[in-house]
């Protein structure tokens, strides 16, 4: 058994994406939206998942190819009980949550949820890339304190990324053997 998933890179402008990763160890390279949930698949289904993901964006007309989005809301959020994590929201775009809107609808076969939770983020689709994520209630704080509520970007799609991994770990999702790519 496997898993997949299926994000949006996104290049954000420099100016912007240094004010919003002040992590040092932050891929700036992995800056993502996820569009379809982590789900579980048998290896006999990869195929058949592949051709219709590649069908899926061969259909798909993007003017310019590519996707514009306008990053402005900070947005904090209590992950667990004890866990917190940062994100910035984009602008509701109508092509692009078309996309994720017709993506989920297409792959409505393939329903075993690595967690079943994450489904309601599909439902209730929200664009935005975490910043910060796993931090204790100490460390929550401190980084709303660091930072301030401008956060007004720009960042734009042209790949969205089929990963499917053994594992969910980040080494496995890095991995180029694990990517189908396509352009839009």
């Amino acid at each position: 058994m496997k898993l997949f998933a299926i994000y949006a890179r996104v290049v954000l402008d420099e100016d912007f994406r240094s004010n919003v990763f002040r992590q040092k160890d932050h891929d700036l390279y992995n800056s993502h939206i996820t569009l379809v949930q982590s789900r579980f698949i048998s290896e006999e289904d990869i195929p058949d998942l592949k051709r219709v993901v590649s069908s899926f964006f061969e259909s798909v007309h993007i003017p310019n190819h590519r996707i514009d989005l306008i990053f402005n809301t900070l947005i904090p959020e209590q992950t667990s009980s004890e866990k917190y994590c940062l994100m910035i929201g984009a602008v509701e775009n109508k092509t692009f949550m078309d996309l994720q809107k017709n993506l989920v609808s297409l792959l409505g076969d393939y329903t075993n949820y690595c967690n079943q939770e994450t489904k309601a983020y599909e439902e209730s689709f929200r664009p935005h890339i975490t910043i910060e994520q796993d931090l204790n209630r100490e460390a929550y704080t401190k980084a709303l304190d660091e930072r301030d509520n401008q956060y007004n970007g720009k960042g734009s799609i042209s790949e969205i990324v089929l990963s499917i991994v053994n594992e969910d770990t980040v080494e496995e999702s890095r991995t180029l053997e694990n990517m189908t790519v396509f352009k839009l």
